[in-house]
């Protein structure tokens, strides 16, 4: 059965809404986690209180590769993160999941953990959840995407966006390009 996120209009939405800021806007590390073997954010709604458990972001092949149609939510997890400093050479600690609320790689492909520790906590080490815009991205769009695994900021331009991206088995919907 194919269940969505309830509160997710898109997962692709919510993923560019993170990587698309505006061009003015400076961007460095601050929320930017790493995964044994991907990267994320830790991101929060424009309603999420100090005091609410604190989300990450990341793709669903980091959770696993799922077969298309197969669609994760709400799963026991205790998967770890690393929080990054604004620099991203150093760490402010460790964050680990409580759950992974959705992940999926059809449609998209994401990932949403929900963390032991609040938005608060997060404040506390040092860094700030990412604000998710609900506007979608603009094609021409200044992008940066800084890699917690990589420890690396790349940068384009978004150039529009391709209705259906095909990868192998998985069929992506919206896609940035």
């Amino acid at each position: 059965m194919n269940r969505r996120f309830p509160t997710a209009v898109a997962g692709a939405a919510l993923l560019t809404s993170v990587l698309a800021a505006p061009a003015h806007a400076a961007v460095d590390f601050t929320g930017v986690v790493a995964l044994s073997n991907c990267s994320g954010s830790v991101v929060r709604t424009p309603t999420a209180r100090p005091e609410d458990p604190a989300l990450v972001l990341t793709n669903g092949h980091c959770v696993k590769l799922m077969a298309p149609g197969e669609v994760l939510v709400e799963q026991p997890s205790s998967r770890t993160f690393t929080l990054l400093d604004r620099r991203g050479t150093g760490t402010l600690g460790t964050l680990t999941a409580e759950r992974l609320a959705y992940a999926t790689m059809t449609g998209t492909d994401l990932a949403l953990y929900r963390l032991g520790s609040s938005y608060a906590d997060v404040e506390e080490l040092g860094s700030r959840a990412l604000l998710l815009s609900p506007e979608h991205p603009v094609a021409g769009a200044a992008i940066r995407v800084v890699s917690g695994y990589w420890k690396k900021t790349y940068t384009c331009r978004l150039d529009g966006f391709a209705h259906r991206l095909r990868e192998a088995d998985w069929t992506w919907e919206d896609s940035l390009r």
